[in-house]
């Protein structure tokens, strides 16, 4: 298990160590939820005494939880993002340990908006949209990847694995198509 003791949960629960593996899938296992023991993405975990989110199953990556850590670390005050604190390997599954947000999706209030409400909605996820388009890659170079220089993880990539990348260099994205038996060509028809 990786933790970061600088988070909040160890800054607040300074005795307190985040649950095994095994006991998150304990206390899934009594919640009587439908997916519980879905192993590619089991249903999430939540600890309300402990401010605790965990996600996990085989379909969960590491590279997700650096991800979402980075974004957190680098948009806090703009795009508000659970911060992680910490992930595990157990059993082909990985966990990602995270801050609980607690109230109503999105999805679940969006029918009782009005009109005024859902556009304001809109103005913000554009301005959120716009500061995570807007992070730089640590280097100059050109590429198409996930974080760390590890392949692409969205779903598709799972079932085609040689589109996955990573890509590198001034014709990344020409790499990138020629997968997919795309031409890309420079000239408008």
């Amino acid at each position: 298990m990786e933790v970061f003791p600088e988070s909040s949960f160890f800054q607040t629960n300074k005795e307190i160590a985040l649950p095994t593996p095994a006991k998150i899938r304990a206390i899934n296992e009594a919640s009587g939820d439908f997916k519980k023991n879905y192993f590619e993405r089991a249903a999430p975990v939540t600890i309300p005494s402990l401010g605790l989110f965990v996600k996990y199953g085989r379909g969960i990556s590491i590279v997700e939880a650096k991800t979402q850590r980075m974004v957190h670390n680098t948009l806090k005050d703009v795009v508000p993002i659970p911060e992680v604190f910490g992930w595990a390997e157990d059993k082909g599954q990985v966990f990602i340990y995270m801050a609980l947000i607690e109230g109503d999706t999105l999805m679940k209030r969006w029918d009782g908006l009005n009109d005024d409400e859902r556009h304001n909605i809109s103005l913000e996820l554009k301005y959120m949209v716009q500061q995570w388009r807007g992070l730089q890659p640590d280097t100059s170079e050109s590429y198409i990847g996930s974080l760390d220089n590890a392949p692409l993880q969205d779903n598709f990539f799972f079932s085609h694995p040689e589109c996955a990348g990573p890509w590198r260099g001034a014709d990344a994205m020409k790499q990138f198509q020629s997968t997919r038996g795309i031409e890309a060509r420079s000239e408008a028809q």
